[in-house]
């Protein structure tokens, strides 16, 4: 879900979070036969939308933020917010991984 109302519909039946990026490297992994983990954190909470730019596959996102930055008033300041998001988002997966890092090391040393 990527937009606001995408998101309120979805929370209206319980749900807590979609995660539409993890399935590809998951289903890999299984076929090959390796453990995996994901850890993900949100950068785009529940009463916001990413820009259309930050929903289709780039190689580099500085031209389409650029041009997106350059859209209209509003615009600069939603990518200010989605800084503000992004590391918030990197606060919490630091977090985890330091939380997680020694267990996840114990279960790699005796399998």
């Amino acid at each position: 879900a990527a937009t606001e109302a995408e998101k309120l519909a979805l929370a209206r039946l319980g749900t807590l979070a979609v995660d539409m990026e993890s399935h590809p490297a998951a289903r890999a992994a299984a076929e090959a036969g390796v453990p995996w983990l994901a850890i993900r954190a949100i950068v785009d909470p529940l009463r916001s939308s990413l820009p259309s730019f930050a929903r289709e596959p780039h190689a580099s996102y500085l031209g389409p933020a650029l041009r997106y930055a350059l859209s209209g008033p509003r615009s600069v300041g939603d990518l200010l917010r989605l800084a503000r998001h992004a590391r918030i988002a990197a606060v919490a997966l630091e977090a985890a991984l330091r939380r997680l890092g020694p267990m996840l090391a114990a279960v790699e040393a005796h399998p």
